[in-house]
């Protein structure tokens, strides 16, 4: 299948696209202005892949000849950034849809996020949970969720609502950063040590769930929430995360009143065949660099 992907000079993007050959795919690799990031600037891509680099919400050429999208870009919140949420996360999504709709694809894989939900108080996380005043980054989320609901009948889509994606090489979520803590030696700070903890997607996990998805058919709009399998406590994952760091690190209890949640995986593992490690494990391999 000939695959156009976004985002991949990035952490997840630039992992689908490795994934996405390794299983036989031609991908078509849009790194976005910041250029091949991650993807690498080597002269060794093999020849089913191609590399667009520019402004994906801009003038860009994109090829007309594609069976299907999985959308990885996105600008995360940053200090000063709201232009640029509204500019990568809405418009940039809408021309891609047009294009996608315009070329004939089969199907559309958009790269979500929990964010859309806002404040979360269950305590289990699903796709029945109702949205509460997201911000402004999980606003701009659920409008290109709701692009390609409006256009279902035409473009087949599934959105894949993350949590924190965790392997080697990730950052800006809370398990990469108490990883950096006990790298360095330094105290992890946690809250609620005895809440149970699921909320992490592995990108091993993440290239399979896309690989299914271009590989089964598709109809209409879905959503889904993807967590590991499983949980454990807080306190256990800092424990985990300091073993599997050296053990230079204290933990640090403190108290905070914030509700806590774990996510519910059942949809996307009945409908789709997800099947993600378990947290333990899932946090093992990450604290040792996998």
């Amino acid at each position: 299948m000939r695959v156009l992907l976004t985002g991949a000079g990035g952490f997840s993007g630039a992992h689908l696209t490795r994934r996405l050959l390794a299983a036989g795919h031609q991908v078509v690799a849009v790194a976005g202005r910041a250029g091949r990031g991650r993807l690498g600037e080597g002269t060794d891509d093999p020849p089913a892949l191609s590399v667009l680099v520019g402004d994906l919400a801009g003038a860009l050429a994109l090829p007309g000849d594609i069976e299907a999208v999985v959308h990885a870009a996105s600008s995360s919140p940053a200090p000063g950034a709201t232009s640029d949420l509204v500019h990568d996360n809405v418009i940039a999504t809408r021309r891609l849809i047009e294009h996608a709709r315009r070329a004939g694809a089969s199907r559309f894989v958009y790269l979500s996020s929990i964010s859309v939900f806002g404040n979360i108080v269950e305590p289990v996380l699903d796709e029945r949970v109702p949205l509460r005043s997201p911000d402004l980054y999980g606003a701009t989320k659920y409008l290109a969720e709701a692009m390609l609901a409006e256009q279902a009948a035409a473009l087949p889509a599934v959105c894949l609502r993350l949590p924190g994606v965790i392997g080697p090489g990730a950052a800006r979520n809370w398990l990469s950063s108490i990883r950096a803590a006990g790298c360095e030696g330094r105290p992890i700070r946690y809250y609620s040590g005895d809440a149970a903890f699921n909320n992490a997607v592995h990108l091993d996990d993440l290239g399979s769930l896309v690989l299914e998805l271009l590989r089964r058919p598709l109809q209409g709009f879905d959503m889904v929430t993807l967590g590991a399998a499983g949980s454990i406590a807080v306190r256990r994952v800092v424990d985990l995360v300091i073993a599997g760091t050296g053990g230079r690190s204290r933990a640090e209890a403190a108290p905070h009143d914030r509700r806590t949640f774990v996510i519910s995986s059942a949809r996307a593992v009945e409908r789709y065949g997800y099947d993600p490690m378990d947290i333990e494990a899932m946090v093992r391999r990450f604290a040792a660099g996998g």
